[in-house]
């Protein structure tokens, strides 16, 4: 009798044992598939969740292909996983691939309704949505992941920048862009600043009711003129920043813009660019005059704005007082050609004190080679730095003696 009790508590402890081998293997596996899938496949190699997940992460690191063998293993591992969703998204990727856009969309609509959260399935029903100039459904697609991702700029922000840069769905996404203001202003910054073709931008950006100005549309026209600057596109440029700001009308011709700094409607490069930081600070006051700090230590653009002169004699000036003694570290007018290094002129900002000076200055624009010119407030630093203080005021530019 007492043997048969050592053989029965024997076997409840193997049993026992055995089954906490069990647990922790299933949670080992289970921590390992969504980490590393295959060394979940070492632990357990004919999981149906992990055959599936091997599948999934091939299907990642090879942008969207599957190898035969991965697909039918996890279309296999359906009868151990009946509510899974990733074997039929697979499925839908291989059939549109293979030429069959109904059947694929089947496929993926299914992956849809088994994980409604998958941002894959979503993002692929809109592309055959828009592919198929489905433009009511893939704009319920696009409400539907804008909730589904609430950072919808790190995901669905590119993918849609993507899909609007192919011909193939961009002209159904422009359209559905056009509806949502907060979402096609993203993507304008998203294209912007990525380099995408100025003509696309605009198209996009001309799409739906005409809207004021507003912070969220700068997001994009700042990097675009700046490209189309850099492009040497200056003139189209400066058209398209007097659109964007309200003023209208061509011009090829730009002096200086709000020279009195009562905060006139504009962004860069063509209005104001104020410095902000460790070097020195540049800012309007209430009484339409810039105020300026430098702090002497490292060099710096105060202020800094694009202009377009034509060849010819011209004179600026501008008015100062202040505390700027030039002294050990100095403050200066700068204006050189946009595609050139040596400036046409130097004006120092020094021996300003609390009486208000006229400071001015002629110079020449050349006949050639300077269709844009850099106008600058810059500070420079000296060996035994010094702080220079300078309110500027009524900074012009118009023709002079001969001009």
């Amino acid at each position: 009798m007492r043997g048969g009790r050592i053989v029965a508590a024997l076997l409840a402890a193997l049993t026992a044992s055995l089954l906490v081998w069990q647990i922790v293997r299933t949670s080992a596996v289970d921590a390992l598939i969504g980490r590393n899938p295959y060394a979940a496949a070492l632990v357990a190699p004919n999981d149906p969740a992990v055959k599936i997940a091997l599948a999934r992460t091939e299907f990642a690191l090879q942008g969207g292909r599957v190898s035969p063998s991965s697909q039918a293993a996890a279309e296999a591992a359906l009868g151990g996983a009946p509510l899974a969703s990733d074997p039929f998204l697979l499925a839908g990727v291989a059939a549109i691939a293979a030429g069959d856009r109904s059947k694929g969309e089947r496929l993926l609509t299914e992956a849809r309704r088994r994980n409604p959260r998958s941002r894959t399935a979503h993002l692929l029903l809109l592309d055959a949505y828009l592919r198929d100039d489905r433009v009511e459904d893939a704009a319920a697609g696009i409400a539907t992941l804008t909730r589904l991702l609430p950072q919808a700029g790190t995901v669905l922000v590119p993918e849609l920048g993507r899909m609007v840069r192919d011909p193939r769905t961009g002209a159904g996404l422009i359209d559905i862009l056009g509806r949502d203001p907060a979402m096609q202003q993203a993507v304008l910054a998203h294209l912007a600043t990525q380099g995408a073709d100025p003509a696309l931008i605009l198209k996009i950006a001309a799409a739906g009711p005409r809207r004021a100005p507003s912070a969220q549309a700068a997001a994009w026209q700042r990097p675009l003129l700046d490209r189309l600057v850099e492009k040497g596109d200056v003139v189209r440029a400066y058209g398209l920043w007097r659109g964007f700001t309200g003023l209208g009308g061509a011009a090829d011709e730009k002096a200086v813009y709000d020279g009195r700094f009562q905060g006139l409607p504009g962004e860069p490069p063509f209005n104001w660019q104020l410095a902000a930081g460790s070097a020195g600070v540049a800012e309007r006051t209430k009484r339409s005059e810039l105020q300026v700090e430098y702090y002497g230590r490292d060099r710096a653009d105060l202020a800094s704005q694009l202009l377009i002169l034509r060849p010819g004699r011209y004179r600026m000036r501008f008015g100062a007082n202040g505390d700027a003694p030039g002294e050990g570290s100095k403050l200066a007018w700068t204006l050189a050609c946009r595609t050139g290094s040596a400036p046409l002129f130097t004006m120092p900002v020094t021996n300003i004190n609390s009486a208000s000076r006229v400071l001015a200055r002629e110079f020449t624009v050349p006949a050639s080679g300077c269709g844009a010119q850099w106008l600058r407030l810059t500070g420079a630093p000296d060996e035994f730095p010094t702080a220079q203080s300078v309110t500027i005021s009524d900074v012009r530019i118009e023709p002079g003696s001969g001009g």
